[in-house]
């Protein structure tokens, strides 16, 4: 047992890096092209791995806090994928059936992330994951409620799959540098080691999305090619 939770470790760990230094070339390459496809998608695999990887390794050393976020950044690496791909859905309620599913269960896990983090900050010496864990838990439930909201709600603005897919994929990325920032930035506190990704990532990508938004508006729908 000990040898398949050292194999399924080291994948994680592999995984990890591989997304951690693909996303970059993905997010700098032309949106649309070949480049970005290729390794948008390597990156979406590997943040899967990330994730399944994370369970076991979770419940084999008990820890709730890793399970958690490992179901947080597949939520936002799912999400960010299904929303270019559902686009081009054939069966539309089929895909909205789907992504309902997908934003209705990570929504419960976010409260669970959130309760737990109370819980620990409340009742326990560990003060520091108890904030971190309600701060992850607040992301996402925005995120799941922003999503709910849309698909029952359909909004009007112009390329909205597109502000969905960069959220998505690039709240992703932001958990796997929360990952990296904590397992080798020891000279910062735990909590900054963990947040200084989400605060920076945050604002970055309301300055991209802001961007975007104003490209899009002075271009014709059927004309809009972001670079």
């Amino acid at each position: 047992m000990e040898n398949i939770y050292i194999a399924v470790r080291y994948l994680h760990i592999a995984a990890g890096i591989t997304a951690f230094f693909v996303a970059p070339v993905a997010m700098v390459a032309r949106k649309g092209s070949s480049v970005h496809v290729f390794w948008g998608r390597i990156f979406f695999w590997s943040m899967v791995v990330v994730a399944f990887t994370a369970i076991p390794i979770s419940i084999y050393n008990p820890n709730i806090f890793l399970f958690l976020v490992a179901v947080f950044s597949l939520h936002l690496s799912v999400s960010g994928y299904r929303a270019s791909a559902a686009r081009k859905a054939k069966n539309v309620y089929q895909s909205i059936l789907i992504d309902k599913s997908i934003a209705g269960a990570s929504l419960l896990v976010y409260l669970l992330l959130i309760g737990w983090g109370l819980y620990t900050a409340l009742s326990t010496a560990d003060t520091a994951f108890g904030i971190i864990a309600i701060a992850f838990g607040l992301v996402g439930l925005r995120f799941s409620i922003s999503q709910l909201h849309k698909l029952y709600w359909p909004s009007t603005t112009k390329m909205n799959w597109w502000f969905d897919h960069m959220n998505g994929m690039l709240g992703s990325y932001i958990a796997t540098l929360s990952a990296f920032s904590a397992v080798n930035f020891h000279f910062l506190p735990p909590v900054v080691r963990w947040l200084w990704p989400t605060i920076l990532g945050g604002i970055g990508i309301s300055i991209w999305v802001n961007y975007y938004k104003k490209k899009f508006n002075k271009l014709p729908e059927q004309k809009v090619i972001a670079k």
